[in-house]
C-alpha cells in the first residue's frame, strides 16, 4: 500500500471534506429538474447512483484517513522544553496557549480609567490589579513557545508516514 507523510494526510483531508460537499451540492443540484408539461426528462451526465457511489467512496476514504490521522498523532511524540508529549496533546496545547496569548495582550492594554459619577462630584477610578507591561512581557514570550511548538509539530508531521494511497486526490 502506499504511504503519505501526515503533511500530505492534512492536505488530503481539507480536500476529500471538500469533495464530499461538492458531491452533496451536485446530487440536489441534480435531483429534480423543471420541464413543459408533456415533454421527456433530459438525460443526465452523471445520474445520482453514479454520484451516490463516488460519495460514498470518498466518505470511505475520509474515516479511513482520519482514524489513520488520529491513531499517528495519538502514537507519535514531540518534545517540547524536555516535555514529551503525543501530537494530539501538543495541538491542543497549542490552541490553549493562542488563547492564553490573547488573554495576555489584552490585558497589556489595559489602562486605568477616571470617570466621574453623573449627578455628583465623585470621581469613580477603575485601578488594575496587575502591571501591563508584565502582560505584555508574557504575550511575547508565550507568541515565541507557541511558535516553536507548532514548527515542531509541522516538522513531525512531514517525518511521519500513514498507509493510505492518496493518489485518486492528491
Amino acid at each position: 500500500m502506499n504511504q503519505i507523510t501526515l503533511a500530505e494526510a492534512l492536505n488530503i483531508r481539507h480536500i476529500l471534506s471538500k469533495r464530499i460537499r461538492e458531491l452533496i451540492e451536485e446530487l440536489e443540484e441534480n435531483s429534480t429538474v423543471e420541464v413543459e408539461k408533456n415533454h421527456p426528462i433530459p438525460v443526465l451526465v452523471r445520474d445520482l447512483t453514479k454520484i451516490e457511489n463516488e460519495l460514498s467512496k470518498v466518505r470511505a476514504d475520509f474515516r479511513k484517513l482520519d482514524f489513520l490521522m488520529q491513531k499517528a498523532n495519538v502514537e507519535n511524540t514531540i518534545s517540547i522544553e524536555n516535555e514529551e508529549m503525543s501530537i494530539t496533546e501538543a495541538i491542543e496545547y497549542a490552541k490553549q496557549l493562542r488563547a492564553e496569548v490573547q488573554l495576555c495582550k489584552s490585558f497589556a492594554t489595559k489602562k486605568e480609567r477616571i470617570q466621574p459619577m453623573y449627578g455628583s462630584e465623585n470621581i469613580i477610578v477603575e485601578k488594575l490589579y496587575f502591571d501591563p507591561e508584565e502582560y505584555r512581557t508574557k504575550a511575547l514570550k508565550l507568541e515565541r513557545k507557541v511558535t516553536r511548538l507548532s514548527g515542531l509539530i509541522d516538522a513531525k508531521n512531514f517525518t511521519i508516514n500513514i498507509p493510505f494511497d492518496g493518489t485518486d486526490y492528491y
